[in-house]
């Protein structure tokens, strides 16, 4: 739609003030408007679609301004060995100077067009301005959503993630610990104590330390080890001393509350893997659990009803910054993704 309507404005702004002249223009000439607006609207397209998100947006400024002056350059000589090929420069020599000698020499010598500079410097501007407002709505519309989905889901994370039924239950895996082993009972009971801070205080921020997101997922495994039977096999792989990167509170933790609501059984042996490593900003996170279906429990409720919510926390947070993978087949769920931090 959008290259259609700018295709029209060049067509018309190309053919419709030469009509204004009591010319008889030849019908050459007209093949070049023409062919000037496909190519203006060709420039426009490559702009638009490559030349601004891959370069612009990057803040590769320097190099765009470079690629953009080469365009121009290729677009004005492919102009004028398009004109000399139909035969325009004769014709509008015999329209307009029609007692002198036509000179065919003149193809070889480069003739600036500053009318067609210009219109190729409005037709990348036109693409800038466009880029930039479409680019602010978008953003916009992002933080609408997210802010909605924030509002909408804040409750449900407290209750799907630390719920009260996990807290109560947790004291009470501590309490029994207390008569067994009184220094891991208060070890349990300083990490859930750091849990809660966690929750009350840094879900009110945009972002948090990555050190700080990972030393909450290791609290609430430790945590969960203490509910589980010795059929249940937990690895968690963390990096040492992570570097000052940041992330949105909370993102990580509703795979691995997934893989432990769904993939832990009182019968059945079942492994839990969770694995964070990082490569300079990029961070990459996998969860694998072995599938355990209950009765009465859909395929869909399987999977973590509170994915569908992160994966569009993680669209909204990360545009065009990070890789979703589920892999949901046979008797493992993984999640894996793959997020730039920087």
């Amino acid at each position: 739609m959008e290259l259609g309507l700018v295709a029209l404005l060049w067509v018309l702004l190309l053919t419709l003030p030469p009509l204004g002249y009591n010319v008889d223009w030849p019908t050459v000439f007209w093949v070049k408007q023409i062919f000037f607006a496909t190519l203006l609207t060709s420039v426009y397209y490559l702009n638009k679609q490559y030349l601004l998100p891959g370069l612009f947006s990057q803040n590769k400024y320097r190099r765009y301004v470079l690629v953009a002056l080469v365009i121009v350059a290729l677009t004005l000589v492919l102009m004028q060995v398009f004109e000399w090929q139909i035969g325009l420069p004769r014709k509008m020599h015999e329209l307009f100077r029609p007692d002198e000698p036509f000179n065919p020499e003149r193809r070889y010598r480069w003739r600036f067009d500053y009318s067609g500079f210009l219109l190729l410097l409005i037709d990348f501007s036109m693409g800038v301005i466009i880029y930039l407002i479409q680019k602010t709505q978008e953003e916009a519309s992002r933080r609408r959503e997210l802010e909605k989905l924030q509002i909408s889901t804040e409750l449900s994370y407290l209750k799907a993630q630390i719920n009260p039924h996990f807290f109560f239950n947790t004291l009470n895996n501590i309490y029994a610990l207390t008569s067994l082993n009184v220094d891991a009972s208060r070890e349990a009971l300083l990490k859930l104590s750091s849990m809660m801070r966690y929750v009350i205080y840094e879900r009110k921020t945009k972002t948090t330390s990555l050190s700080e997101e990972i030393e909450f997922i290791e609290n609430y495994i430790e945590l969960m080890k203490l509910r589980m039977s010795k059929r249940v096999t937990v690895v968690f792989n963390r990096p040492e001393n992570p570097p000052e990167l940041f992330i949105a509170p909370m993102i990580l933790l509703p795979f691995v509350e997934n893989a432990f609501k769904h993939g832990v059984s009182s019968k059945d042996n079942t492994n839990i893997s969770i694995d964070i490593s990082l490569s300079g900003s990029r961070l990459e996170f996998k969860v694998e659990n072995t599938k355990v279906i209950r009765e009465n429990e859909s395929h869909e409720k399987s999977t973590g009803i509170g994915i569908s919510n992160t994966r569009r926390r993680l669209e909204l947070l990360y545009p065009d910054k990070h890789h979703f993978e589920l892999d949901d087949q046979g008797d493992t769920f993984s999640v894996l993704l793959r997020i730039d931090l920087k």
